[in-house]
């Protein structure tokens, strides 16, 4: 099947600029004995949305990996914005789905891969995030 990009236009409801980093930091955590360790961590995400105008908005999704202590090798902070534009004719409740949903998952793609480029680079095992699923987080906060 062969699409143009009329078609693709059509289909889509959110457009986004590319995501850019807005924050990292990673401590590496020289008394943590490995000995026990088991490998788990400790995952935080929130997302700040701000509307721009009736047809875009700004979304910043920051990630903590287990908080600054002694249970754990390393810590990380890592802040993803990108700007997302939208129909302006769609619902409300479209729009908000839209960026809970789409954009966070968007975004922590690129969370995802910087946090696999860091820790590959420090003297602690290579860290892949699982994928999140941002749908689930949305009905919480219902």
């Amino acid at each position: 099947m062969r699409l143009n990009m009329s078609d693709v236009k059509k289909s889509n409801s959110l457009y986004f600029n590319e995501p850019h980093l807005e924050n990292m930091k990673f401590v590496s955590n020289d008394n943590f004995i490995n000995d026990d360790y088991d490998g788990k961590v400790n995952i935080e995400l929130s997302s700040n949305i701000n509307r721009i105008d009736d047809k875009s908005s700004n979304v910043k999704l920051t990630l903590l990996l287990n908080k600054e202590n002694e249970d754990y090798p390393f810590y990380i902070e890592v802040t993803m914005t990108a700007d997302f534009r939208y129909e302006k004719n769609l619902e409300e409740s479209v729009i908000e789905e839209l960026l809970k949903v789409n954009a966070s998952s968007l975004l922590f793609s690129y969370i995802r891969t910087l946090v696999v480029e860091v820790t590959d680079r420090s003297k602690f095992s290579t860290l892949h995030l699982p994928f999140m699923n941002f749908t689930q987080s949305k009905k919480s906060d219902d």
